[in-house]
């Protein structure tokens, strides 16, 4: 299940590069790359793990709690951010983050 979200979101990230030139014209765009870089970091060290009675500490703080809080926390982040660049492009009013 994490494999297939990991491969979608490569998917994304590499549709976005390919229409968009300026992919990180907003800050949303700027997290999102962030975010895909902590995905590859996360995956690499899942794939990478060491045995389990051999690994340090500093990979079981990184793997299991650091990497998936920073990037749970910057996903909430995002959404919203993405919604209001949404309505920025399209000239809505970005006052509110639901669509009237």
């Amino acid at each position: 299940l994490q494999v297939g979200a990991f491969v979608l979101q490569a998917i994304g990230a590499i549709i976005m590069y390919a229409m968009n030139s300026n992919h990180l014209g907003s800050l949303h765009e700027i997290l999102g790359t962030v975010i895909v870089g902590l995905c590859v970091i996360q995956v690499g060290l899942g794939v990478t793990r060491p045995p389990k009675d051999n690994r340090p500490a500093w990979w079981n703080v990184a793997h299991k709690m650091a990497v998936p809080a920073v990037l749970l926390l910057l996903g909430l982040v995002n959404v919203p951010l993405g919604i209001i660049r949404k309505n920025e492009l399209e000239g809505e009013n970005t006052g509110a983050l639901a669509p009237c």
